[in-house]
């Protein structure tokens, strides 16, 4: 006769507490070191449709090709970038001096050019030719500048300017601005405290029209600004018609579409192969063949590429997520 151990019932369910408690505890330590975002936008890229990929700028993909690369000659206060496609270089923007710079796409200075009369310029896009848009923070203006082939100044009163009425003060106004040539359209964003979108109208190729709308984006403002501390840099895709949005206290890039819904996103805290955090990332561009580029104060830039598909079919992105997820 053999006789049958039976495990106690509360054996089993002191497992289940076991295993549950443990769950949880991972849970948690994911959720609080935002690992639990970094799964999340790994899920995201397993499942999302190539087609759909190919559509949006899909900042899941993007891997490091320029790291934290300082800007000689600049020693602080690097702030708004964009991509000029008729000299293929770079224009960033200093406000401590107030100066428009150009860039190399590696980031090499080609020249400065000194903003007379500006008091805060944070932001700057470029239109066409010879043509940018730029914001004072401080005077809450937008200012279509134009800069001449060998100018190594200009100065504020020469140029047409809108000014947006805000309750900023200080050092907390406009830090982005994007351009969209289809509908010659702006979109201004102000930092925080509150945070704001805003779209003007009636600054073209020709310069300030004689019809200017200023209107605050409610509904796209309510989707962009979810889960930011701060807006600090805006960047329009020609290509796409989707609006990357920039936020230093939040350490995220995000593509939006023009309803403001989520379509790809960059952890800027946790970039796989950087070799430091981003100090304090306050512009964003992408030129012609898509290339990603993000300034950092003090004088840093940062530059991502898509890998070529024979690389992306031939390397898992899971020890880059594993990677990221320990440090």
């Amino acid at each position: 006769m053999r006789l049958k151990l039976r495990s106690s019932p509360f054996a089993y369910s002191g497992k289940w507490f076991l295993f549950s408690l443990v769950g949880a505890c991972l849970v948690a330590v994911l959720h609080f070191s935002d690992s639990d975002d970094a799964l999340m936008r790994f899920w995201l890229d397993t499942i999302t449709p190539s087609s759909e990929k190919q559509a949006a700028v899909w900042l899941n993909d993007y891997e490091v090709d320029i790291d934290a690369q300082v800007v000689e000659g600049i020693d602080d206060n690097l702030s708004g970038l964009t991509w000029n496609s008729e000299t293929s270089t770079l224009f960033a923007v200093t406000n401590g001096p107030n100066s428009v710079l150009e860039l190399t796409p590696d980031g090499k200075l080609l020249r400065t050019v000194a903003l007379e009369g500006f008091e805060d310029v944070e932001a700057i896009a470029w239109i066409e030719g010879h043509r940018f848009l730029v914001t004072d923070e401080r005077i809450q203006s937008v200012i279509q500048i134009e800069i001449p082939p060998q100018a190594s100044s200009i100065s504020y009163d020469q140029f047409p300017q809108v000014q947006v009425a805000t309750s900023a003060s200080g050092n907390k106004g406009f830090e982005g601005i994007a351009w969209n040539p289809a509908s010659q359209k702006v979109w201004v964003a102000k930092e925080r405290d509150p945070m704001a979108l805003y779209q003007i109208t009636g600054f073209g190729s020709q310069g300030l029209g004689k019809k200017i709308q200023i209107a605050a984006d409610m509904d796209l403002l309510e989707q962009v600004t979810r889960d930011k501390n701060d807006l600090s840099g805006l960047h329009y895709d020609q290509r796409t018609g989707n609006l990357l949005v920039l936020s230093d206290q939040s350490r995220v890039l995000a593509e939006v579409d023009e309803n403001g819904d989520e379509v790809s996103s960059m952890d800027l805290g946790r970039l796989f192969a950087v070799s430091s955090h981003l100090p304090q990332p306050e512009g964003v561009t992408l030129d012609d063949q898509g290339n990603l580029y993000i300034v950092s104060e003090p004088n840093l830039l940062y530059r991502f590429r898509k890998p070529t598909r024979d690389m992306l079919a031939s390397t898992s992105r899971l020890p880059s997520l594993l990677a990221a997820i320990s440090q």
